[in-house]
């Protein structure tokens, strides 16, 4: 059980299979088909010529973006760590995906705190907690209705 991890938007696989990739954090393949399903990528990657023995790396297009995404996510929650961060990799996922995930980090933040770094309202809405950064300072903390009034809020937002 590790402490704390960091996922951002930029997909990292070794050029091994899907299904080792994410055993690198947790071994248990039932557990891994778990994950991949709550996280809708499941069919897809069954529908790959080698399903989850297929290999992968970085540079193919054997997935499409999303699903890179979405298999960075599963292997940060396959590994299981108490704090988990996630640098702008939210707003990167198409709008299912993103619920999808946003229903999942509901479940977890009792067990688990999450941090997310993004501006997107979907995300900033359903957050216990926001903290605006202005030039590496706190500018501002609060739920969202707290912190959706101040202006550097709004100007990040609608940019």
């Amino acid at each position: 059980y590790g402490l704390v991890s960091c996922i951002d938007k930029n997909d990292r696989f070794l050029n091994i299979s899907v299904k080792d990739n994410l055993s690198l954090v947790n071994d248990n393949f039932e557990r891994i088909v778990y994950v991949c399903k709550k996280l809708g990528i499941h069919d897809e990657i069954s529908k790959l010529k080698y399903g989850y023995d297929t290999i992968l790396n970085s540079n193919d297009d054997k997935l499409k973006a999303n699903t890179k995404l979405l298999l960075n996510i599963a292997r940060f929650l396959l590994k299981n760590t108490k704090i988990m961060i996630f640098d702008e990799i939210i707003c990167s996922l198409n709008k299912d995906s993103r619920n999808t995930v946003l229903e999942i980090f509901n479940g977890l933040k009792e067990r688990q705190t999450i941090i997310i770094i993004d501006k997107n309202e979907d995300v900033l809405r359903m957050s216990d907690n926001i903290v605006l950064f202005n030039e590496g300072l706190v500018s501002d903390s609060g739920d969202f209705d707290i912190v959706s009034q101040n202006k550097l809020y709004k100007k990040i937002v609608s940019n």
